[in-house]
């Protein structure tokens, strides 16, 4: 697969897993700086490691997406508290769903695209 593969693959991972985790601990926590940290930390090592495998690039370009779902998502969470925590944290999870089905839609279109590339090839 390509670099921009990698790095589209680690920004979604990273960013929809840490709004998930930030929006979860701000609401169970109500603490806007542990669930800021805990999601950050989460975002950065799901970034990192979803993005390892492509590239340097891929796998930074993870982290800073981690980062700033991290941040995002205590905050969503920390302002939702007395409003609706369990819908949230409900909707939060069919993002995640979404994304991932999504990213994982894409990546099976790259590999079919990249099979059928070096078949080509061969052929010749």
């Amino acid at each position: 697969m390509s670099k921009m593969m990698g790095m589209m693959a680690a920004m979604t991972v990273a960013m929809s897993s840490s709004l998930v985790i930030g929006t979860v601990m701000g609401i169970v926590m109500s603490d806007m700086f542990y669930s800021t940290v805990i999601g950050v930390l989460f975002g950065m090592l799901a970034g990192f490691i979803s993005g390892y495998s492509y590239s340097m690039l891929a796998s930074m370009d993870g982290m800073l997406s981690g980062v700033m779902g991290g941040m995002m998502g205590a905050m969503l969470g920390v302002m939702v508290i007395e409003d609706y925590p369990a819908q949230m944290i409900l909707f939060m999870d069919v993002i995640l769903i979404i994304c991932m089905s999504l990213l994982y839609k894409v990546i099976e279109q790259e590999a079919l695209r990249t099979r059928d590339q070096s078949i080509t090839v061969t052929e010749d």
